[in-house]
């Protein structure tokens, strides 16, 4: 990663993983690691500063599976809203820190095949095109991980409900490029999911 650009990450991990029947996210991959857990580390492994995760339903959970982890948590008590209540309140907590990111991603924690070199080109792309966003396209659909611009916060931390980042992504226009990931497509919503793998 470049030097000159930080780049943080939001891990949106506040769900209450109904279709799974419970915590998906500290469900193990073959390499020992929980969904969670690789989810950090593909931030942290790309130079993502400060990887951010957005708790909820299963916080304490989630922050004693990630004991060991050098993250900041944001909890979202209104995560029965949905993903957008989620996102808003991870770019309200970027908003407050000192001086708030140029550049960051929004992460889904079950996207088990995004890795740091995924993450490391799109940064790259970002670099080199200035989109106001970079949004993963998957070939049938549009999704995470999406690289915004740190201009795109306040819009962000505007959401409400369960809309998630489609609306704000709307709204910039021809400001938005598209960054090929099939496999962005993969994630895990059930346990017939691991299947697909």
């Amino acid at each position: 990663m470049e030097a000159q650009l930080q780049i943080a990450a939001l891990v949106l991990a506040a769900g209450q993983s109904k279709r799974y029947g419970q915590n998906k996210l500290l469900q193990l991959l073959p390499n020992g690691k929980s969904l969670m857990e690789n989810a950090v580390e593909q931030a942290q492994l790309a130079g993502c500063q400060p990887v951010v995760v957005v708790t909820g339903a299963f916080r304490t959970d989630i922050c004693q599976a990630l004991d060991s982890y050098q993250v900041l948590f944001a909890n979202n008590e209104n995560w029965p809203e949905g993903m957008g209540s989620s996102i808003a309140c991870g770019a309200k907590f970027l908003l407050a820190q000192a001086g708030s990111p140029p550049a960051f991603f929004i992460l889904l924690a079950d996207q088990p095949l995004v890795t740091a070199g995924l993450l490391r080109q799109m940064v790259s792309c970002f670099q080199q095109q200035k989109p106001v966003a970079l949004v993963c396209d998957y070939g049938t659909a549009l999704g995470p991980p999406v690289l915004f611009d740190g201009e795109a916060l306040p819009a962000l931390a505007s959401l409400r409900g369960d809309e998630g980042a489609k609306s704000v992504l709307n709204a910039l226009g021809n400001k938005v490029l598209k960054y090929p990931f099939p496999d962005g497509a993969i994630d895990i919503d059930r346990p017939d999911d691991w299947q697909h793998l």
